[in-house]
């Protein structure tokens, strides 16, 4: 991830606070209304699993088949881990290189990042579905057919997330004060809110809404979680996808509430069989981030 702001970047920092502040009313709208349909959505949801229980066993065994192991999984780590050390190798030029570029630092971490994590690991996928002869159907279960489905599938079951999100959020944040630690937001949400150039603005929006969900999804949904289920079972595998997940993130405040987000993801790329229910999760729920964000300035 992109280092935080430091004492240079104090006035964006309390530039981008007290503009949340000041938006706070519209803020809380927003997700307020969310919530509410969210609340709507689970109460349909429990009273359709009352008359209709989903056939758990047979979702568990579709995912029990899906085409990938501890092998393909430590392929992709290592792939990813060596862009990674790319990255701390060509650390000393990185502030050079974003000042001949004409980005801030942050923004030019940011846009390396996805370079060396997303389209790096994309292409590796490729190329591991292309060696095995694999289909994207039987390797994430994306079916053209009933992409559009899935997808509003997943919608709805991110509404129906987000109350129990929410409050995970609220209370882990107050024992965070009751400890002394001061909730702040994720650095790459200063960086986005100070990013003025329209095509740097383009890129991160479909960074978040595009690039990031589809490969992390097909990482962490798509690939390590049958890996892991088929070893140590669904249930251990979803907990330590989860907890990876929140972990990369590298933002203490948003561990419990990633944790949730990346538990109902696995539940739904589970019981609806195909990637695009969490790929669309994924995306809304960093669409509104981003566009609150980029709203405010």
């Amino acid at each position: 991830m992109p280092p935080g702001p430091d004492q240079a970047d104090l006035p964006q920092v309390i530039g981008l606070e007290a503009e949340l502040a000041e938006q706070a009313t519209l803020i809380t709208s927003v997700y307020a209304i969310i919530i509410l349909l969210g609340l709507v959505v689970l109460t349909w949801f429990v009273r359709r699993q009352r008359r209709h229980p989903l056939a758990w066993r047979e979702a568990l065994s579709r995912l029990y088949w899906r085409p990938w192991g501890l092998a393909e999984s430590r392929t992709l780590l290592l792939v990813l881990a060596g862009a990674l050390l790319v990255s701390l190798f060509v650390r000393p030029w990185i502030a050079q290189a974003a000042v001949a570029s004409g980005l801030t630092l942050g923004a030019f971490l940011v846009v390396l990042q996805s370079i060396l994590f997303h389209w790096v690991g994309l292409i590796a996928v490729v190329v591991l579905l292309r060696r095995r002869r694999l289909p994207w159907r039987s390797a994430f279960g994306l079916q053209p057919a009933t992409l559009l489905r899935d997808a509003g599938r997943g919608v709805l079951i991110l509404l129906g997330t987000m109350p129990v999100l929410v409050l995970g959020a609220v209370l882990y944040n107050l024992v965070l004060q009751l400890f002394g630690f001061q909730a702040t937001l994720q650095d790459v949400a200063y960086i986005l809110s100070d990013a003025t150039s329209p095509w740097l603005r383009v890129y991160f929006l479909l960074l978040a809404v595009v690039l990031a969900p589809l490969f992390e999804e097909i990482l962490f949904r798509g690939i390590l979680l049958p890996a892991l289920a088929k070893r140590f079972g669904s249930t251990a595998a979803t907990l330590a996808v989860s907890l990876l997940f929140a972990g990369i993130h590298a933002h203490v405040p948003s561990l419990v509430p990633l944790f949730i987000l990346s538990v109902s993801l696995c539940l739904a790329y589970i019981g609806t069989g195909s990637l695009a229910a969490s790929v669309a999760m994924h995306a809304l729920f960093n669409g509104v981030t981003v566009s609150l964000l980029f709203f405010l300035q």
